[in-house]
């Protein structure tokens, strides 16, 4: 059973058709990729999917339950939850600070404290506790988004582009934490340009050019898909090395 139906969405701006019949499911322990040149519209889905932005046609349905025309907090409190590719935080907070208040949308407060703590732990920030966000490199920001959509306890976290600004150590680094977060049945759909490590810790990958989507399958057969390689790789190459 499906965790996540999209559903033929459309979207225009004006005369651009940024988003065209877009369909996919995402399942519960599953990890999806949603690649594709710049201007592919995967921005547009995640907010398509979050609500961010109305559809012009098509639905969203999580867990069973029509989630089309609701607004991003309903669907946060449904169990979906989102990073973005510019980081994000409370800079006044210190780091438990900014995780705690995503855990008390959820749970008391005394609850809240233990699930900080154990986001912190997920994603490696320990030490950083009473850290400001100011004071700590770009690669643990982007770790601070993750336990932050962690701490409100979702069934679904959509990542958009977790990777984007990192070092290639930071890279790898998150990539551990990525794939941890996968052994734990922790549901993520991700947004990457970062070909090469998003290969190696997802189920599956979805394909957008234009709009459209244009192909949908397992890693080792969309790096040999011929149009995929035309409109995005540049060639075919084994992600594995």
């Amino acid at each position: 059973m499906a965790l996540l139906e999209v559903q033929a969405i459309t979207k225009h701006f004006g005369g651009l058709l940024a988003v065209d019949q877009v369909s996919f499911q995402v399942h519960p322990g599953e990890v999806v990729g949603l690649i594709g040149p710049n201007g592919a519209g995967k921005t547009t889905v995640f907010n398509l999917i979050t609500g961010f932005l109305s559809k012009d046609e098509g639905k969203v349905v999580f867990k069973k339950k029509d989630i089309t025309k609701i607004k991003p907090y309903q669907i946060n409190s449904l169990g979906i939850c989102r990073t973005f590719q510019l980081t994000s935080s409370f800079p006044g907070m210190n780091i438990f600070e900014n995780i705690k208040i995503a855990a008390q949308t959820k749970m008391s407060s005394v609850a809240s404290d233990k699930k900080t703590e154990e986001s912190i732990e997920l994603v490696g920030l320990q030490g950083l506790e009473n850290q400001l966000p100011g004071q700590i490199p770009h690669g643990y920001l982007k770790r601070l988004d993750i336990a932050r959509a962690l701490a409100a306890s979702p069934e679904l976290i959509l990542l958009d582009e977790p990777f984007s600004g990192l070092s290639i150590a930071e890279i790898r680094s998150l990539t551990k934490v990525l794939r941890d977060l996968k052994a734990r049945g922790i549901t993520l759909l991700v947004i990457e340009h970062v070909l090469r490590e998003l290969m190696t810790f997802a189920n599956r990958i979805v394909v957008l050019h234009f709009g459209k989507k244009l192909a949908e399958g397992p890693p080792e057969t969309i790096v040999r898909d011929a149009r995929v390689i035309e409109a995005y790789l540049g060639k075919q190459w084994d992600y594995a090395t």
